[in-house]
């Protein structure tokens, strides 16, 4: 990538790290950078992971952990702008590659450090909404390290890294909950070809005088 960051090794349950954090406006504010759904651990508890309320739900972390890893790569801070680049990636997973085009990401087939993956809707009635992860690490072109959550935990848990290999078709790991899914493509990270969000226009370039204009007007010096 044009930067750096650091890969997660645990989940950001209790961090109340603003990227993981929504108070459910959609719109991003000091404390309160997500803009998905509140996560739900354990199964049908009801209740929310203290310090990152968007756990455990695919969706909430994706957002949370490309958002977390942007800001880190660029120093990009949503509470002054009250925005952020994944604003609109807050519906159901397999929506997202979709939705991701829409508002101009750049999306692609081909793994890239710090890209969301993206499955869509398959055979397996469960798996009606899809399922979104984080790329941590591509190791090469056919395994991947992701990083990952989802709605009532996953394998038990509210967090999971595990890696992920190509088969022909997806991305299979060693967790059972990729059944039926169909595998879609990649939302890059923007911070990947290093385009600064918002876009910063460029400066105008400043005409240089021409040297007979200052001659004639300071003789003395010619």
């Amino acid at each position: 990538m044009a930067g750096s960051y650091t890969q997660r090794g645990q989940s950001p349950a209790g961090e109340n790290n603003p990227c993981y954090m929504t108070d459910l406006t959609g719109v991003p504010k000091t404390g309160y950078w997500n803009t998905c759904i509140l996560g739900e651990y354990p199964a049908n508890s009801g209740t929310p992971v203290a310090g990152a309320n968007v756990l455990a739900n695919c969706t909430g972390y994706a957002q949370g952990r490309i958002l977390e890893s942007y800001c880190e790569i660029t120093g990009y801070d949503p509470s002054s702008t009250n925005t952020h680049p994944f604003v609109a990636l807050h519906g159901n997973a397999l929506e997202w590659f979709s939705t991701a085009q829409t508002v101009d990401l750049q999306v692609s087939t081909t793994p890239t450090n710090g890209s969301i993956i993206c499955w869509g809707e398959g055979t397996d009635p469960d798996s009606v909404f899809g399922h979104v992860g984080f790329v941590e690490e591509v190791i090469d072109e056919n395994t991947i390290v992701t990083s990952e959550s989802g709605w009532g935990g996953i394998a038990g848990q509210d967090w999971i890294r595990q890696n992920r290999v190509w088969n022909g078709s997806n991305w299979i790991g060693d967790i059972a909950t990729m059944g039926g899914y169909t595998f879609q493509g990649f939302i890059v990270n923007p911070a990947d070809p290093d385009t600064p969000y918002p876009p910063t226009p460029p400066k105008p370039k400043k005409k240089k005088k021409s040297k007979w204009i200052y001659y004639l007007r300071n003789p003395r010096l010619y």
